[in-house]
């Protein structure tokens, strides 16, 4: 099968920049397509061809395209921003990849959003926290962000018609935002909180100002959806976003994101050491989604 492979950040360095341990290196074969930062083709352990540069730019070089003529270790560095992804995301498609795998990076959830992946793999462990109760904790949080309902098909379609915020009042009947920039001005939502408006659209980022701003409106709202493009426009704390819920407003998303399944690792760098068996029993059992140990379970 050939497979594409490019990255949010650096992977595939003998050395974690974020633990300064050694770390799992990318190893590729015959007929992968590449996607990666020039100076990072120094460091590739394989025999590749250029196909074509993407006018990409990174501290390490343009991003090219590269096929892998033998098997070999590969140093992964691709575009760091979500429109240049999509660029290079289609500029890998060409090759006719039949999967085309982007590895993420530590709390760069963005990368998860519709626009960018089909689908997405959340991964967790024993480096996140030494208290294995945290770990599962803010694990559900961020799949639960992750899992959010879209907004029902009717709504939607009024939503796409505008390129901007979005109220609809309780006719069915959609109008745009005047403000265009929501963020560092939240206190405009206050002008679209009514008891006769039941759904707003933000297009942009949910934060924790926003929020508080619902909650002190609360006497405000009979019902209200508030809708975000998807689980990863997140950026409120999960405290403020389960306030929601007791002031009558429903989190939606236009596009609810394929979240695959969960892989775990017992084993953090820096010592700490879950019990296996415990840890993917526990994650399982509250989490309702399929979970890995990727070192045992392939």
């Amino acid at each position: 099968m050939s497979i594409g492979i490019t990255s949010i950040g650096l992977d595939g360095e003998k050395i974690d920049n974020v633990t300064n341990k050694p770390k799992p290196r990318i190893k590729v074969y015959p007929k992968t397509i590449i996607a990666t930062a020039s100076d990072c083709l120094r460091e590739c352990e394989f025999n590749f061809v250029i196909h074509e540069n993407t006018n990409v730019r990174t501290p390490l070089g343009e991003v090219l395209i590269v096929e892998a003529v033998t098997e070999g270790l590969a140093l992964v560095a691709g575009p760091s921003t979500n429109n240049e992804m999509v660029k290079v995301i289609n500029k890998l498609q060409k090759y006719s990849c039949k999967k085309i795998f982007i590895d993420g990076a530590l709390f760069r959830k963005s990368i998860a959003s519709f626009r960018v992946a089909e689908s997405c793999i959340l991964a967790t462990g024993a480096s996140y926290n030494d208290d294995i109760n945290v770990v599962i904790d803010c694990t559900k949080n961020m799949i639960d962000q992750l899992s959010i309902e879209e907004v029902r098909h009717r709504d939607k379609i009024n939503i796409i018609k505008f390129k901007n915020h979005v109220y609809i009042d309780d006719q069915g009947h959609a109008h745009a935002f005047k403000e265009t920039n929501l963020l560092g001005n939240e206190e405009i939502i206050r002008n679209y909180i009514h008891p006769k408006i039941r759904t707003i659209y933000i297009n942009g980022a949910l934060n924790d100002k926003m929020i508080d701003i619902l909650i002190e409106l609360r006497n405000e709202i009979k019902e209200l959806n508030l809708v975000i493009k998807d689980g990863t426009h997140i950026l409120a704390s999960h405290q403020k976003v389960a306030q929601l819920k007791m002031i009558r407003v429903q989190l939606q998303v236009l596009n609810k994101l394929n979240l695959l399944f969960l892989t775990c690792n017992p084993v953090s760098p820096n010592g700490t050491v879950f019990d296996k068996h415990e840890f993917k029993k526990r994650l399982t059992e509250e989490l309702h989604l399929p979970v890995f140990n990727v070192l045992e379970d392939y």
